[in-house]
Parts: C-alpha cells; sequence; structure tokens
C-alpha cells in the first residue's frame, strides 16, 4: 500500500491568512468609507447651491416667496432629485433641509434655506461659499449654530453696519471653524438670500 501525500495546514498558516485577509478587507472598507465620504461632502455643496438657484429660478419673477417651502419644490417636480425623501429635502448627510419666506428686505421679500446635520468640516466649506457676483451678493445674511448671531454684511442696503471682523460677511475659514464647532458634530447653517 502506498502512503499518500495528504497534506494540510497547520494551525498557524490558517491563522495567519485569516489575518492578512482581515487587515485587507479592513483596508478597503476604509478606503471605500473615505471616498463615500468625499462624495457625500462634494455632493451637500452642490446641493446647497443648486437649491438656491431652483429657489431663486422659480421666483424670479414674482419676487414674494410667501408660499415657499420644500414642499411645494417637491410638488412642482423642481426640486433636487437627489434631496427628495418623500414630503421633505434631505442634505447629502441626512439632515432635514427647510425653506421659508424671511423678512429682512420687506415681508416675504428674501427667502431661508436651512441645512442641518452638517459635520464641521463640510460646515466650514458651506459657510464659506462666494455668493459674490460682479461686487454684489444675493445673500442677506448667515446663521451657523446660534440664532440670535446672524453675519451680515458691513454694510447692506438697509444701512446695517458692523464692525469687519465681527459677525461680518464673507465669513474667513477661522471665523467659519470656530462657528462649525456643534458639541454631537451636527452643524446648522441657514441662509438668507434676496
Amino acid at each position: 500500500m502506498k502512503k499518500s501525500d495528504q497534506r494540510g495546514y497547520t494551525m498557524m498558516e490558517v491563522v495567519a491568512t485569516i489575518s492578512i485577509l482581515i487587515m485587507v478587507i479592513a483596508g478597503m472598507t476604509k478606503t471605500v468609507s473615505n471616498m463615500f465620504g468625499k462624495y457625500k461632502y462634494h455632493e451637500v455643496l452642490t446641493q446647497i447651491r443648486d437649491l438656491r438657484k431652483t429657489v431663486s429660478d422659480r421666483y424670479a419673477a414674482i419676487g414674494d416667496y410667501s408660499d415657499l417651502s420644500a414642499k411645494l419644490l417637491i410638488d412642482e417636480k423642481i426640486a433636487p432629485q437627489t434631496m427628495v425623501a418623500g414630503n421633505i429635502l434631505i442634505n447629502a448627510f441626512g439632515g432635514q433641509v427647510y425653506l421659508a419666506p424671511a423678512h429682512t428686505y420687506g415681508k416675504n421679500k428674501s427667502f431661508e434655506m436651512q441645512f442641518t446635520n452638517l459635520p464641521a468640516s463640510v460646515c466650514v466649506e458651506a459657510a464659506t461659499i462666494n455668493w459674490r457676483v460682479d461686487d454684489t451678493s444675493t445673500l442677506v445674511q448667515m446663521v451657523i449654530n446660534n440664532k440670535n448671531k446672524p453675519y451680515t454684511w458691513p454694510v447692506n442696503s438697509l444701512g446695517n453696519s458692523v464692525k469687519p471682523g465681527q459677525n461680518s460677511l464673507p465669513m474667513t475659514i477661522q471665523t467659519a471653524q470656530q462657528a462649525c464647532n456643534n458639541k454631537d458634530g451636527k452643524n446648522l447653517i441657514i441662509w438668507e438670500f434676496q
């Protein structure tokens, strides 16, 4: 009778192989997670710009935002589709997005756009978006986390003035980093546009 040349794996070889597979899978998971995070980061910045443009285009001829709501844009099928979740709008980080008329320049003559659940890095980037076009801006004011502390232009058409650097726009990265510091990492930004 011939001896068979059977060869099995030792327990050490099995453990080593499993350990290597776990490290490879962990590395791939981290890479995919980072890529998905970067995608959401860029997606929310696109959503902010697209939603502002959608609202501005919808109300350009009217100039009265009294009926503005997320539901209205959804019902009219003009809301950015990446944001629609039933009867509400959500951003790429799962935070609800609110739209409402505002009153800084007269009743219903401006509108608010509110994004919730923003991580600090996204909050900083969103707070420092350059809304200026030809030395003007449709951005009236911005609030980050603290509704009692709006950031406005040093002098606006209402004659309001603040000291440069003290709650003034455009916001610097340093100021945005200080403002985007919600303890739970879920920041809120409210923009008011004319």
